[in-house]
């Protein structure tokens, strides 16, 4: 394998794609539901924060989503709709009624407000993420809907803020083996939890606040809008043994990442649908962003898309010729 399927939920993605198993369910605490799928030419999709129960809790219980990863949407669609409900052993868990999810896919998207944002207002997709993800976005007025260019939903970018959240939260779960096996992680994440451990009380609780904050801009920015289109990563696939893609800032393994983790902060729902292909062949995704609680929204519009555009027929090449001596 040269190109990375994205983590971290790759393992699911993987033998999804190449067709070993159906769907399978992934963790998105910064985009692991998203990033996979992008990267492998499949339909993810993290539902509210909450809306499948997590227990026990994980070490980024404020960040979360479980979600699932298919080859199509109507299949996420079913794995949602069974996983989904509510569970008092999980304090953020959504306490309604779970949605028709199945049925959504069958709901017309013809008629719903969507905005597409190239790149949030910071971020720098490539050329060939750019030109497949228009393309894309412009498939939603075929289908019916009323699309908007957005150049800047964000005034700036929410890195820092989702990097003290989440890296707390993973440093203090993995305390004991940074003390003591520190050996057994990888370098470039234990020189993160160094930083996350090390931040300074107040300054960790100023970035609280300011997720609120986040949150009131993006429920303002969706009084006027159903749906959120951006890519779903600025670029394809890369090599693996990476931990940036080539030109992108290598300050961390995350500061490439700039479409997915937002959403994590908000705790809205979020998917990723297959957008087309490069020329080398690599899939591209496109990400679709849903109001508070409303995911049917989210599986109306891709199930459109996929009808008008479908991928599934489309399986990557599996290398073949290896012998057990060889792996």
């Amino acid at each position: 394998m040269s190109r990375t399927p994205g983590g971290s939920s790759c393992g699911a993605a993987a033998s999804i794609a190449a067709g070993v198993t159906a769907f399978g369910l992934g963790t998105d605490g910064g985009g692991s539901i998203r990033i996979p799928a992008s990267f492998t030419g499949l339909f993810g999709i993290k539902g509210h924060f909450g809306r499948v129960p997590v227990f026990p809790a994980s070490a980024t219980p404020t960040l979360a989503h479980v979600g699932p990863l298919a080859r199509t949407v109507r299949d996420a669609a079913l794995l949602l709709q069974v996983a989904s409900g509510y569970d008092a052993r999980d304090p953020g868990a959504v306490s309604q009624a779970v949605p028709d999810f199945v049925a959504a896919c069958d709901k017309p998207a013809k008629g719903l407000k969507i905005a597409w944002s190239p790149t949030l207002g910071y971020a720098s997709p490539s050329s060939d993420v750019l030109k497949i993800t228009e393309q894309a976005a412009k498939v939603f007025e075929d289908i019916g809907c009323d699309v908007t260019m957005v150049e800047t939903v964000f005034d700036a970018d929410p890195l820092g803020m989702f990097m003290a959240e989440f890296f707390a939260g993973v440093g203090a779960k993995l305390r004991p083996v940074m003390e003591e096996q520190r050996e057994l992680l990888d370098p470039a994440v234990a020189a993160l939890l160094d930083t996350a451990l090390a931040q300074d009380m107040s300054a960790y609780s100023d970035t609280g606040l300011q997720r609120y904050n986040l949150r009131e801009t993006i429920a303002e920015f969706f009084e006027d809008y159903d749906l959120l289109l951006t890519p779903t990563l600025p670029v394809p696939a890369f090599e693996t043994g990476l931990n940036v893609p080539t030109g992108y800032s290598e300050e961390n393994a995350f500061t490439w990442i700039f479409y997915t983790y937002p959403f994590n902060l908000t705790g809205l729902p979020a998917a990723s649908i297959p957008a087309g292909f490069t020329d080398d062949g690599l899939p591209v995704g496109l990400q679709i962003i849903g109001r508070h609680l409303m995911e049917t929204d989210i599986l109306s519009a891709a199930a459109a898309f996929e009808d008008a555009r479908p991928w599934a027929v489309k399986k990557p090449p599996l290398v073949t010729g290896y012998s057990a001596a060889s792996v």
